[in-house]
């Protein structure tokens, strides 16, 4: 036999679906606020691709300015990255 769905029960479902549809878009279009732009430091301004450092900044305080000079080659071992490997470990 066949049940027939009430009137209660179809109005119920017809309900439920459309607060989904309502929920669904409300959720859809909700946009959050950007985050706030952090204070810029005292002395210090930035562009798009510069950073601009005024002359009585206290970041001058920790820079260290020197002579351009050429870079030269530094190794710190006599054999730079030597390394021996236990055959009877390895797995072959």
């Amino acid at each position: 036999m066949r049940s027939k769905l009430s009137r209660s029960r179809v109005l119920a479902l017809a309900g439920a679906i459309a607060a989904t549809c309502i929920s669904i878009w409300v959720s859809a279009s909700f946009r959050r606020a950007p985050p706030a732009r952090p204070a810029e430091a005292r002395g210090l301004s930035t562009g798009e691709h510069d950073v601009t450092i005024a002359a009585d900044a206290p970041q001058w305080h920790v820079l260290k300015l020197g002579q351009v000079k050429a870079a030269s080659m530094h190794v710190s071992s006599p054999v730079p990255a030597h390394v021996k490997i236990d055959n009877t470990r390895a797995s072959k």
